[in-house]
This record gives structure tokens, sequence and C-alpha cells, in this order.
């Protein structure tokens, strides 16, 4: 037959789990299988939980070495580089830990994970041209809080005016500053030039000549890298000018059809009397005409004069015989017309009235 137990806290088992707080005494007591009882005590002390907080100054920034603190309530301080002390101080990324063990056995644990951040090699100077912006987007890890001197807190800015920038890029406790330039490039000036009215019907030898007026490098639109651009019909003309710093000016020109009307002057009176002044009565023209007629009347309405040559005069006889017509005065009719380029065919009307003086 076993032995029987019995324990304090009345328990049967060979062996029994007490809890409490402080010092309690334990008894126990054996009965063999003759019913002899023998019984012993022992005193069990209850030791508090270890507490353990490990504090750290900080992650490791470019390389800087940061502090570890380990604050325990009690207990002998074990960390897992080997070190006993309460602090020690690391210099990589990882995981840390710290054992502390009380003088009754008792074991804490804690861990603390520590990391390493280093910031790139930024160079954020930069220029936009005159008109326009450069967008800011620094390649960089994940991670990182921005924070721009513009007040702006995203990772790409876009800034359109030229000065002196900061950025100030932190992660965890780590702080780095950048300072750099914006400058801004002046857009080349350019400006458009052609000499005279465009007529297509009176184009000069080669056509005419736009002149595109630059300090950059000059490009029409038909990839003419030129700044003279010949051009032999009317339409709009576009033409940029390239700075050495990539700054771009655009400009265009439309050339519409303005050609002269050709003008005529007819006297309203001559003499012929063959004494060499104003013997002739003809009609003064300059431009190009396509068609011409004039007509004279006398009074009753007979024609007295006709031709289809500007240039042919009268001398005051009547429809080119040797009857002369008489002093007084006479009505004409012109009729022209003229080409004037793309905008077609001018046809106009001139009447008046002649005084012929013998």
């Amino acid at each position: 037959m076993s032995d029987n137990y019995l324990w304090s806290n009345g328990e049967t088992d060979q062996s029994a789990t007490y809890f409490g707080e402080g010092t309690i005494t334990v008894w126990a007591e054996v009965i063999d299988a003759n019913n002899c009882a023998s019984r012993d005590s022992v005193d069990i002390v209850f030791s508090l939980p270890i507490d353990i907080e490990l504090l750290s100054a900080g992650a490791i920034c470019e390389g800087e070495p940061t502090i570890l603190t380990a604050v325990v309530s009690e207990g002998d301080i074990f960390w897992g580089t080997g070190e006993t002390t309460n602090q020690i101080t690391v210099g990589e990324a990882g995981i840390y830990s710290v054992t502390v063990s009380d003088a009754f056995g008792c074991v804490g644990v804690d861990s603390i994970e520590i990391f390493e951040v280093n910031f790139p090699v930024l160079d954020l100077d930069s220029e936009f041209c005159e008109g326009s912006s450069v967008i800011l987007a620094p390649e960089v890890d994940f991670g990182f809080d921005f924070q721009w001197s513009n007040n702006e807190e995203t990772a790409t800015i876009e800034i359109s005016e030229p000065g002196n920038y900061t950025l100030i890029m932190s992660q965890f406790d780590c702080e780095q500053t950048y300072d750099f330039v914006i400058a801004e490039q002046l857009a080349p000036q350019l400006e458009i030039m052609i000499e005279g009215d465009f007529c297509s019907t009176e184009l000069p030898a080669g056509g005419y000549l736009l002149t595109a007026i630059s300090n950059g490098a000059v490009l029409w639109q038909n990839d003419i890298q030129d700044a003279v651009l010949t051009i032999n019909q009317s339409g709009t003309y576009q033409v940029s000018a390239t700075s050495a710093e990539g700054c771009i000016t655009t400009d265009e020109i439309t050339i519409v059809e303005s050609c002269p009307e050709p003008t005529l002057y007819a006297p309203n009176a001559f003499t012929p009397d063959n004494d060499g002044l104003n013997d002739v009565w003809n009609v003064e023209y300059d431009g190009e005409l396509s068609s011409f007629s004039v007509i004279i009347f006398d009074r009753d309405g007979n024609v007295v004069f006709r031709s289809a040559d500007a240039a042919e005069y009268w001398i005051g006889n009547v429809n080119g015989g040797d009857y002369y017509a008489k002093d007084g005065v006479y009505n004409y009719l012109i009729t022209y017309s003229a080409v004037r380029g793309e905008n077609g065919l001018l046809s106009k009307e001139l009447r008046g009235h002649i005084v012929l003086i013998r």
C-alpha cells in the first residue's frame, strides 16, 4: 500500500501548488501503510514580478551611436551583448534584449528594436524658365517626413518663384537639413517682322521675307533653322526661339492678302491747240490692270472716243477721225478691274466730266 499525502492547502498529491504574496508557511503530512504519520513545514517567500522598461535615446542617426537604458525594479542585468550595466551604447541597428534575475531566481526578459537612419545625398539646386516652374521630387526611401521652407509637407513640390529654400527630412528622431537655390532663367526674346504688305500677285523676287529677331536659336514650324523665312502665300507661320539654357519662346504671325488697289487719275480739262501744253487727255494710273475701258460722250450722249487701252489718249477728235469736237463739256465712263492676289478680282467704275478748250 502506498503512502498518503496531505498538504496544508488540502491537496493530497505528492506535490502541491501554492499561490500567495509575501511569506507563507507550508506544511505537508505523509501517512504510510502502517498509518504512521510524519509532518514537515517550510516557509515560502513569493517574489514580486520583475518590472523591466527599456528606454532608447533614439535611433542611430547617420552612424551616431545611441544609448539604451534598462530601468528595472530589482535584480541583476544581463544584456544580450554581454554587458551588465543599466546603460549600454549601441552603434548598429538590430534587436537588443536584456535579462534580469533576482535573488530568488526569478527572471524577467525584455527587448527593443533599434533602427538606423541614413539620409541620402541630395542636390536640390535647380532652375526653371521664365513663366514656368520646376518640380522637385527627391529620390528617397519610404518612411521619411518632409518639411519644406514654403510650408509644404509632401515628398514632391512645385516651385514657381526663384530664391533660397530649405528642406528638413526626418525619420524617427533623426533629422537632416538641406539648403538649395532655385534660379529663374529668362526666356529668349522673339519678334517676327515682314517688310511691306503681302500681295501674292506682286511677289518680290524670291518671295516675301519673314525675319525672326531673337537672342536664341530660331526654328520655324517647317524645321527651318534660320532667322529668315521666305514665303509666297498667305497663312499663319509659327516660330520658336531656344536659349542656351533650354528656355523656349514661341510666336506666330498671320499673313493676309493686302494688295494695293490701282489708282486712276482722269484730268477734268485739256486744250488740244497744239501749243505743247495739255494738248491731249489721257488716264494716268499705277498698279496692274486686268481690264480697262473708257468711253467719252458729248452732251447729247454721242460717243466721241472709246478705248480699251489705258495708255491711249484723246486728242479731241471724234472717234479718231479728222473732225474735231467742239469746245464744251464732255462726260466719261471708265471701267477697270485688277486682281488683288488671293482676294480675287476687283472691278470698279469711274465717272466724270472733261472741259475741252481750244
